[in-house]
């Protein structure tokens, strides 16, 4: 699969339909001059920027699976809506003035950009549609005016330093199971978060909701829910001002959190839903402060302000072409062929403070890439260092295939829009180990960083190679650790998505139990101090307990009790007036939304969203 970086010079670009944004592909503009992207008054389509395309009269198909919707980034523009008509036609369906069409899954990003929307006059801009997926992260994002900043439903997302400033709602939540907001403000607004639409498959609202370390300012209605189902909430740290008269609030009825007229406070740990106080599973029910507020170590902590700590992705906007070192200078083809761990090794020792870039490719090493205290490491379009061969051969002696400083190092590192992946088989492999100490507060860090074993072309660990089945082939071993973070190291580290590929990325019809590749053990970390962990996640990857010798025979470990995975797919319900298309009833893949957004349901929400795929672990005797 090729990768693509679409780079915009500084310039304004005039457009009249979507610019679609295909699979595996940055967009990234000029940080130094950030280009605008701006619709014309002859605009038609469902938004400026459109990442997973509808089918014109397909009944809510789409060109990608949303919840499959890898490896996107777009940073560096501004998106102004302000001479696009109020609402468009296109075939059979209405649409409203919308900046980016962001439905999308894990590894992507969307960072420094701003939205510039009509102020008033009836507006129904939307400056950013997220009707379905699995993702993801967000930060240093602007929005002016509008009617709706953030109209959003995942299954979990991440959001953070995010500005929205005027607009008749901030935030409207379509449905989720889990999104966490940090480092929010918003500056005059009817409503901060909408939790009020049960939009979502099977009438799904908002699951959770986390606000932390955020600003309301004159935010009439800031958190409206419904009156009968509600969702859980989590506040922490937020600083209101102004007209705030109620945080939380049923809509049209009680306030169930009291705000401020005038003048300002700080609610510093309140939460609304169940709390469990025991492993068994039991709690109750509860709506109040938190007393005690929980205890947040000092390390995590930004100074005296009182908020976690943050550091957005380094972009180097400022340096010239000397400050950076290539390996392909030192002899590494990132074309899938050979042992490169040398040329790498040789890049890394002789960076000497210089930047070490990659461009796009594939790096096989048969040895342990060494990356030493100091180094700044940059991919281009998540280039992979991958593990193979004898040395990660052996699970009874784990070997790093990139090893991070060394024990007891202190020091910097940064580490941006990598990859690390295995071709199996490797069961010895630990793919990243962390061994560095940060000199300071998050100078040990890496961002927009992927952890993959399996799903992919070149691997060795695709469906075909790693059957489902009770017999588990000694060459489907993948891998002994994903990620080991060492003893007394720490680091900080920003939408890394450590996972166990339960899908396969090039196929175009892959029920994700029957990709499964066999599960490695994941992510052990023994850490002092803690470190910080943002939008970072392990999913669809199980715990073993091996009672056998894993180089015994397969038929050995078919008896052998297992941590398995089994996957449901959630099926959509149709809008009024639309029937379910037959594909979606009789077929095992995973299936797509039922209806293309349309005016309406941008201006007020009524999207019925894809079905969802979830993994459930099933681990008999062992979890």
């Amino acid at each position: 699969m090729l990768g693509a970086i679409v780079f915009f010079p500084p310039g304004t670009y005039m457009v009249s339909s979507p610019i679609i944004q295909y699979y595996f592909t940055q967009f990234i503009g000029d940080p130094t001059n950030k280009p605008t992207i701006k619709g014309l008054p002859t605009f038609k389509g469902i938004a400026l920027i459109d990442t997973d395309v509808y089918f014109p009269g397909g009944n809510g198909t789409e060109w990608y699976i949303n919840q499959n919707q890898f490896f996107r980034s777009i940073r560096n523009f501004v998106v102004d809506l302000t001479a696009m008509p109020n609402s468009n036609t296109l075939g059979d369906q209405e649409y409203v003035p919308c900046g980016i069409h962001w439905q999308v899954a894990q590894s992507t990003s969307l960072q420094n950009i701003d939205v510039v929307m009509p102020l008033g006059g009836g507006t129904r801009a939307v400056g950013i549609f997220t009707e379905n997926g699995s993702g993801g992260f967000m930060s240093d994002l602007t929005f002016f005016g509008g009617n709706v900043a953030m109209h959003v439903g995942s299954q979990q997302f991440t959001a953070r330093r995010i500005t929205m400033t005027l607009p008749a709602t901030a935030v409207v939540m379509i449905w989720n199971w889990g999104w966490t907001w940090q480092d929010i403000y918003v500056n005059t607004a009817y409503v901060a978060f909408d939790c009020t639409k049960f939009d979502g498959d099977g009438g799904q609202g908002t699951g959770s909701l986390t606000v932390l370390d955020s600003h309301f300012n004159s935010v009439v209605y800031a958190i409206p829910v419904a009156a009968g189902q509600r969702p859980a909430i989590t506040i922490d740290n937020l600083f209101i001002e102004g007209n705030t008269p109620s945080v939380v609030l049923v809509s049209g009825g009680e306030t169930i959190l009291s705000g401020v007229n005038g003048g300002s406070a700080t609610i510093q740990s309140w939460a609304m839903g169940p709390r469990y106080t025991s492993i068994d599973g039991s709690g109750s029910y509860v709506t109040g402060n938190i007393d005690p507020a929980p205890v947040k170590p000092a390390v995590l902590l930004d100074g005296s302000s009182g908020k976690f700590f943050t550091r957005s992705k380094p972009q180097y906007e400022t340096l010239g072409a000397g400050s950076f070192v290539n390996v392909a200078d030192f002899g590494a083809t990132g074309d899938g062929t050979g042992d490169q761990s040398g040329a790498i090794n040789s890049a890394l020792a002789a960076a000497n403070g210089r930047i070490v870039y990659f461009p796009a490719g594939v790096y096989p090493v048969g040895s342990t890439v060494n990356v030493p205290v100091g180094s700044i490491i940059v991919g281009e379009a998540w280039p992979q260092i991958q593990g193979f061969g004898s040395t990660f051969g052996d699970a009874y002696n784990p070997q790093p295939v990139v090893k991070v400083g060394n024990a007891g190092d202190v020091g910097n590192i940064e580490i941006s829009d990598m990859m690390f992946t295995v071709q199996g088989p490797t069961p010895g492999a630990v793919l990243v180990e962390w061994n560095v100490r940060a000199a300071s507060q998050g100078s040990a860090a890496m961002w927009d960083s992927h952890v993959r074993v399996g799903g992919a072309v070149g691997s060795n660990l695709q469906y075909g190679d790693c059957p489902s089945g009770p017999v588990v082939d000694n060459n489907c071993f993948a891998a002994s650790l994903m990620m080991h973070v060492t003893s007394g190291a720490s680091g900080y580290f920003e939408n890394n998505w450590i996972w166990t590929a339960y899908v396969i990325l090039v196929e175009p019809v892959c029920a994700a139990e029957s990709c499964d590749a066999n599960k490695p053990n994941i992510v052990i970390m023994t850490l002092t101090p803690p470190p910080s962990l943002r939008s970072t996640s392990s999913p669809a990857a199980a715990c073993w307990l091996r009672r056998t010798d894993p180089y015994g025979s397969g038929a050995a470990l078919s008896n052998t009790p297992r941590c398995t995975s089994t996957t449901s797919t959630r099926r959509p319900t149709s809008l009024p007036g639309t029937s379910r298309p037959s594909h979606l009833t009789t077929s095992r893949r995973p299936p797509r939304s039922t209806s293309s957004p349309s005016a309406s349901t941008l201006a007020t929400p009524t999207l019925r969203t894809a079905a969802r795929q979830t993994t459930s672990v099933s681990c008999p005797g062992l979890c």
